[in-house]
């Protein structure tokens, strides 16, 4: 797993809270899954199976709040932070960043639906919304020359700092 070294983004025009909004959804339906058991995952996860069959529609959207461990909600909130705020306060506004980021959770499921329908494993994780996000953030930041990918620096035959894994 990547982690990321900094964040060398522009200042925010406006506090993402859209974004803070979507952690802190995530952090409590993680605390709910602690407390509630494998059940509560079970229920709330998506099956590609089931979507087909036209039941349990509601897990394209409650799948997207759910994870496995602490260090898949870390993993992904600390993604979602790095690459959301920019986005939200800067380019996107609360609004359409919330839409963007719950229709690239679900074009992420129906992904997954698409290649392997008759799939019972759950699905579950915010992997796929954050991941079009740092795509988004990544395309509106090249754009403006504020991005700088770490793979950038190898070579640079400086010693500066390097990428930590």
């Amino acid at each position: 797993m990547l982690i990321p070294e900094r964040d060398e983004s522009r200042a925010l025009s406006r506090f993402p809270i859209a974004l803070v909004t979507l952690i802190v959804a995530n952090i409590l339906v993680f605390l709910a899954e602690l407390s509630l058991g494998d059940s509560f995952v079970t229920r709330y996860s998506m099956k590609p199976a089931e979507i087909v069959h036209g039941v349990h529609l509601e897990t394209l959207f409650t799948s997207m709040f759910l994870h496995a461990n602490i260090l898949h909600i870390a993993g992904n909130m600390l993604y979602l932070w790095v690459f959301g705020d920019e986005l939200e306060a800067n380019y996107l506004g609360s609004t359409r960043f919330v839409v963007f980021y719950l229709v690239c959770g679900l074009a992420a499921s129906t992904l997954q639906i698409a290649v392997n329908p008759a799939s019972t494993v759950p699905n579950l994780g915010a992997s796929g919304a954050i991941a079009a996000c740092s795509a988004r953030s990544w395309s509106s930041s090249r754009a403006t020359g504020s991005w700088s990918p770490f793979w950038s620096r190898f070579g640079s035959g400086n010693g500066a700092s390097r990428p930590w894994c």
